[in-house]
């Protein structure tokens, strides 16, 4: 199993509408993936977490390759990389 984790800036006064996007674009599009086997988002003041798990690397890496905001969302991509997943509890 491979994971995409994503680290993102999200702009505190569109706070509302990064949260509405996760719902309605990010989180389906995520689902809707090939090999996509479950997520996880979190997030804080001014940002967002996610570990997206993928069956294979390459569902990962074409997942994490297509993975990019227009630049007038609320939200942007600081980095988000790919890697095997080794161990879970």
């Amino acid at each position: 199993m491979y994971a995409v984790v994503v680290t993102a800036r999200i702009d505190p006064a569109r706070a509302q509408e990064a949260t509405n996007d996760l719902a309605t674009i990010v989180v389906p599009g995520a689902k809707a993936a090939p090999g996509f086997v479950r997520g996880t988002w979190c997030g804080g003041e001014g940002s967002g977490h996610a570990m997206i798990l993928f069956d294979t690397q390459e569902h990962a890496e074409k997942m994490a390759a297509m993975h990019t905001p227009p630049p007038e969302s609320a939200a942007q991509i600081e980095s988000i990389g790919t890697y095997e997943v080794r161990a879970e509890a």
